[in-house]
């Protein structure tokens, strides 16, 4: 449970995983429903909302793989967690700050 409060600790990044997973359902019904040479580019969202490390991933994944669908949700499930680490990590690290800068100089409270 420590490892899971920790990925989606935040409700920021909680909010992007949500966005990636409706981005990746979007682009699958796209692509199922209309067989169109134009519905392959919705899958264009999700990779760039989860990239860099989905791209590294995409990358390194042996070409007899590449077009498979578990191997695509998979880069892209662990892109998108890394992503939320990220931003989780920068937003307790922006609270951090602004906690520290709200409080007064130690000279200060003895003056006031």
């Amino acid at each position: 449970m420590k490892l899971v409060r920790w990925v989606v600790g935040g409700w920021i990044s909680r909010a992007y995983l949500v966005v990636v997973v409706a981005a990746t359902v979007w682009a699958f019904v796209s692509v199922a429903r209309w067989g169109q040479p134009d519905a392959d580019l919705a899958v264009i969202w999700p990779m760039l909302l989860t990239g860099p490390v989905s791209w590294l991933l995409f990358a390194v994944v042996p070409h007899a793989l590449a077009d498979s669908d578990v191997v695509f949700v998979v880069c892209l499930s662990v892109g998108a967690l890394a992503n939320a680490v990220v931003i989780d990590a920068v937003v307790r690290q922006i609270r951090r700050a602004r906690a520290s800068y709200d409080m007064p100089l130690r000279g200060e409270a003895e003056r006031g």
